[in-house]
C-alpha cells in the first residue's frame, strides 16, 4: 500500500490526469497475487475467463527477455498494454537518448494495479521521454501524442504489444493505433504545411490588420442561436444530389458554407448565412472572387486569410482567430476577438463555428471527403469555372475532372458501404474532423450527405432532416447581427500601432547583434570554443527572454529553428570529441544566417502596419 500512496501523492503534482485515472480499491476484474520470486503478478478476469498477465516464477526476467527482442532503428515507440509495468523498465534502460516510449493501457483497472508495484510518480516525474495514456479518451490520447511526437527526431514509429493484453483488448488495440498513427501523420503534415507557408501567414495578419480592426469579432456571437437547427454545407461532389432542398428553407435553419461550396448555392439563388474560410493562399481567394455584391450574407474569416477578401468584405466579416501568435499578441490591446479549434479541411473550422453558435440539431450536406463518381467538387465550383474558362466541352472537363484526381489514391467505403476512392490527405481531414464530433457525444449531429466516408455520425437523408426539425418552425431573426461593433477604435489603433514600433526597434537591435555574431563564426580565425559555444546559445536565448519576441518569430517561419534542433541532433554524443565544436559552431552559424533574413522581412512588414495604424 505504501508504494500506491506515494504514487498517488506525486500523480497528483505531475501528472493529475492521470491521477484522476486510479480506482481505489481494486475492482474484482484485476487482482494482484505473489508470484514465485515474491515479484506479484496480475489475474485479469474477463468474459474470456481468467487470465494470467505474467509469469508466475519470475515476471521481471519475462519482461527483460521481451524488451531484448525490440530492434530496430526506431525512435517513437508505442507499447500496447502495461500489465503491471514490468516491461517499461527494460525498455527504458536499453533505449538510446533520442528515444521515446508511448505506453497506452485501455483498462484504468490495470494501470491502477501497476501503481502497487512500479514507481511511476518518479518515472514521469523524472523523465522527458515516457508518456502514458490511460483509457479510451480520444481527448487525452490527442494530448498525451502532441507531447510524445518529436519533429526533430522523428523517422520511424514502431508499435509492440505487451503479450499478457494483446487477446484482450484486439480492438481497442486496433483503435488505439489507428488513431496514434492519424494523430502523428496529423501533426506531421501540418508541420510540413507550416515550413512551406513560411512567413506567408505572418505577412497576411499584418497587412489584414487595419482591416480586421473594422470588423466584428467572433466572441461576440458565443450561443447567439442556441437551439437553432444548423446545416453544414461543403462542396463534395454528392452535394448535386439535394443542394435544391435548400432553397425553401433559408430562413428556419442557419446555413454555414465553406468557402468552396458558397459559388455552388449562389448559382442555385441559395444565400448562406455565414460562409467560412480560412486557408492563407491568394488562391483560395478565387472561390470568393466574383462575388462581391452577390453576397448578402456574413463571412466568418480566419485573420491570415489572403488581403483581397478583408479589402473586398470587410462589412460583413466577423474575424476569428486558430491560435496564431501575432493574433494573440494584438489580442493584448483589442481584446479576445474569439478562437475556434480548426485544422485540414475549412470543414473543421466551420464546424467549430456551429458549435460556438450553440446550432442543435446539426447535420452536414456535401461532406464528401471522397472522389464521389471520381470527382473533386459539385458542380459550379470554382474549381470547374478555371476549367470551362479552359475547355466549355462538358465531356471533356468530366476527363480533366478525373485526371486532377491526385496524391496518394486510397480505397474506403462510403457510409452506404460501396467502394470510393478517397486520398491519405482527405482521410486524415476526415480523422480530424471524426475525433472532434466523438467529441460531442450528446449532441444532435448527423450526416445527410449523399455519398463519401463521414461514416461516424448517423446518415439522415436531408428531406427528413427538414421534416422533423424545421417543418411548421418560425423563421430566424437574425437582425442582432446588424448591432453587433466593430472589433477596434481609436484608442486601439493608437496603442496598436506604438506596440509594433516598439517591436520594430527590438528587432532591428537584435537583428544588428546577429550580424556582428555571425560575422565572428564566419572568420576563418575565429577559433571553436566552449566558451563562444555559449556566447551564440546566450545570443539564440536573447529572443525567447520575453515570450512575445520568441513567439512573433517562431510563427513567422519555423524553419530556422527546426533546422536548428534537427542538426544538433546529429551531433557526436560526447562534447569533448574534437569536432563537437566545431560543428556546433556551424550550426549557430547557418540558424543566425537564416534568422538575419527572417527578420529582414520581418521589420519590414512590422514598419509597414505601424505606418498604416498611424495613418
Amino acid at each position: 500500500m505504501e508504494q500506491i500512496i506515494q504514487n498517488l501523492d506525486r500523480l497528483k503534482n505531475v501528472r493529475p490526469d492521470l491521477a484522476a485515472q486510479v480506482i481505489t480499491p481494486l475492482p474484482p476484474r484485476v487482482q494482484i497475487q505473489s508470484g514465485k520470486t515474491n515479484l506479484p503478478t496480475l489475474i485479469y478476469h474477463s468474459q474470456q475467463g481468467e487470465k494470467l498477465l505474467h509469469s508466475r516464477y519470475d515476471p521481471l526476467r519475462e519482461a527483460q527477455r521481451f524488451a531484448q527482442t525490440v530492434t530496430g532503428d526506431w525512435d517513437h515507440l508505442v507499447v500496447m498494454g502495461m500489465g503491471l509495468g514490468y516491461l517499461v523498465l527494460p525498455l527504458l534502460e536499453q533505449k538510446l537518448a533520442k528515444q521515446r516510449i508511448l505506453i497506452y493501457e485501455p483498462d484504468p483497472a490495470i494501470f491502477s494495479a501497476s501503481l502497487h508495484v512500479v514507481d511511476w510518480g518518479r518515472l514521469l516525474a523524472s523523465r522527458d521521454d515516457l508518456f502514458v495514456v490511460i483509457g479510451t479518451d480520444d481527448q487525452q490520447m490527442a494530448n498525451e501524442v502532441h507531447r510524445f511526437f518529436s519533429l526533430t527526431v522523428y523517422e520511424q514509429l514502431q508499435t509492440i504489444f505487451f503479450p499478457g493484453e494483446k487477446s484482450l483488448f484486439p480492438e481497442a488495440f486496433k483503435r488505439a493505433e489507428t488513431t496514434i498513427d492519424s494523430l502523428i501523420r496529423t501533426l506531421f503534415y501540418d508541420f510540413k504545411t507550416r515550413l512551406a507557408e513560411g512567413g506567408m501567414v505572418s505577412q497576411n495578419i499584418l497587412h489584414n490588420l487595419p482591416h480586421i480592426l473594422k470588423t466584428r469579432p467572433l466572441r461576440l456571437l458565443s450561443n447567439l442561436f442556441s437551439g437553432q437547427p444548423g446545416i453544414i454545407v461543403s462542396a463534395g461532389p454528392s452535394l448535386d444530389a439535394n443542394i435544391a432542398h435548400l432553397y425553401r428553407v433559408q430562413d428556419r435553419a442557419l446555413i454555414i458554407a465553406v468557402d468552396t461550396a458558397l459559388k455552388p448555392l449562389l448559382a442555385r439563388g441559395i444565400q448562406p448565412h455565414f460562409t467560412v474560410t480560412a486557408d492563407p493562399s491568394h488562391k483560395n481567394y478565387r472561390h470568393l472572387l466574383g462575388t462581391e455584391g452577390r453576397i448578402q450574407h456574413y463571412l466568418l474569416a480566419e485573420s491570415a486569410v489572403s488581403t483581397r477578401i478583408f479589402q473586398d468584405f470587410t462589412q460583413q466579416i466577423f474575424t476569428v482567430s486558430i491560435g496564431k501568435p501575432l493574433l494573440s499578441f494584438c489580442e493584448h490591446v483589442t481584446g479576445p476577438i474569439g478562437e475556434l479549434d480548426a485544422w485540414g479541411s475549412v470543414v473543421s473550422l466551420a464546424f467549430s463555428f456551429a458549435i460556438y453558435l450553440g446550432l442543435e440539431p446539426l447535420t452536414f450536406i456535401g461532406q464528401d471527403f471522397a472522389y464521389t463518381h471520381m470527382r473533386n467538387h459539385c458542380r459550379h465550383s470554382s474549381w470547374e469555372e478555371s476549367l470551362l474558362l479552359e475547355s466549355p466541352s462538358l465531356e471533356r472537363l468530366q476527363r480533366f475532372e478525373r485526371q486532377s484526381i491526385t496524391g496518394q489514391m486510397v480505397e474506403k467505403k462510403d457510409i452506404f458501404g460501396r467502394p470510393v476512392y478517397s486520398s491519405d490527405r482527405l482521410v486524415l481531414y476526415k480523422d480530424y474532423l471524426a475525433r472532434r464530433l466523438r467529441s460531442y457525444p450528446n449532441k444532435n449531429i448527423t450526416n445527410s450527405s449523399e455519398g463519401g466516408i463521414l461514416s461516424e455520425v448517423p446518415f439522415l437523408p436531408l428531406g427528413e432532416f427538414l421534416r422533423l426539425y424545421l417543418a411548421g418552425k418560425p423563421r430566424i431573426n437574425f437582425s442582432s447581427l446588424t448591432q453587433i461593433p466593430a472589433l477596434g477604435n481609436p484608442r486601439v489603433t493608437d496603442e496598436l500601432s506604438r506596440i509594433f514600433i516598439a517591436q520594430t526597434r527590438y528587432f532591428k537591435k537584435y537583428h544588428n547583434k546577429l550580424r556582428l555574431m555571425i560575422n565572428r563564426l564566419s572568420d576563418e580565425k575565429t577559433i571553436a570554443s566552449p566558451k563562444l559555444i555559449n556566447e551564440a546559445e546566450e545570443l539564440k536565448q536573447a529572443l525567447y527572454h520575453q515570450e512575445e519576441h520568441g513567439n512573433l518569430v517562431e510563427m513567422w517561419s519555423q524553419f530556422p529553428i527546426y533546422t536548428f534542433l534537427s542538426s544538433q541532433k546529429k551531433l557526436p554524443a560526447n562534447p569533448n570529441e574534437p569536432l563537437y565544436s566545431k560543428r556546433s559552431l556551424d550550426i549557430y552559424r547557418k540558424y543566425f544566417q537564416s534568422l538575419y533574413l527572417q527578420l529582414s522581412v520581418m521589420i519590414s512588414a512590422f514598419k509597414k502596419v505601424s505606418a498604416s495604424l498611424g495613418s
